[in-house]
């Protein structure tokens, strides 16, 4: 479904990663995990089309979206949801679901457009009923596990083909992490392709197929996500004692 050839990109005139490559297919998940400053963050900007690719070809369904910039990315189904979850505290729950679809507004006919939204709405309500009976209040008076299926329903009010998640389980109390990745696990079965980020393997790790692990740039581990896990000792020197 995506795909990355011989990528390179960074910051300016600085290099952060030069030749990076890696597939996920339709309906499974790649976990990416690495201590800070390992390029993870980077590497979803630069699959979402906020930072260009400098070398190297990026693939989504097998159309080139190499030149691609990060609103033409989400119309063709690469949407990004990003640390720390960012909505808008003071609009309520569903004018906060509506932002995510800002695409569908532009891409559809005026006739199609409040039916996609209410069906977006629906989908989301359905996952996440906490977010119906708060659709009314603010944004910012959710919990910090409700904010954070807030951020993942705004982003599938896109209709992505592939969400990138930068630290969902990031301040969270473990059984809300459970919660939320038992959702992610739902959206994968229903054919998403999902690449998330943690800086903490552990969680992420039972819920991937496939893994990369980062360090300064370069992989030091990649594959099954079970053959990865196995080997998080070794990771570990590598993560900072956070792999595990």
């Amino acid at each position: 479904m995506i795909e990355l050839r011989g990528a390179a990109t960074g910051y300016g005139a600085i290099p952060v990663f030069e030749n990076m490559s890696f597939a996920v297919g339709k309906g499974s998940a790649m976990a990416i995990a690495g201590p800070n400053g390992a390029g993870k963050t980077t590497l979803l900007l630069l699959m979402a089309g906020m930072l260009p690719l400098w070398r190297g070809a990026m693939h989504v369904a097998g159309n080139d979206v190499s030149a691609l910039g990060a609103e033409e990315r989400i119309g063709v189904g690469v949407v990004l949801c990003p640390e720390g979850r960012r909505i808008f505290s003071t609009l309520t729950v569903e004018e906060n679901l509506q932002l995510g679809a800002t695409t569908i507004r532009r891409s559809l006919h005026r006739s199609g457009v409040r039916r996609a939204i209410n069906d977006g709405l629906e989908q989301v309500y359905s996952m996440f009923p906490i977010l119906r009976e708060r659709r009314h209040g603010s944004g910012g008076a959710l919990s910090g596990g409700q904010q954070q299926m807030l951020a993942i329903g705004r982003a599938l009010m896109s209709r992505p083909a592939v969400l990138l998640l930068d630290e969902p389980s990031l301040g969270l109390a473990p059984l809300i992490v459970d919660e939320v990745y038992a959702h992610l696990e739902e959206l994968k079965r229903s054919g998403l392709t999902i690449v998330v980020v943690e800086e903490a393997a552990s969680r992420v790790m039972s819920f991937a197929d496939t893994a990369l692990v980062l360090r300064n740039g370069r992989v030091i581990l990649q594959g099954d996500a079970k053959e990865v896990s196995e080997h998080l000792d070794l990771a570990k020197a590598y993560v900072g004692g956070g792999a595990g």
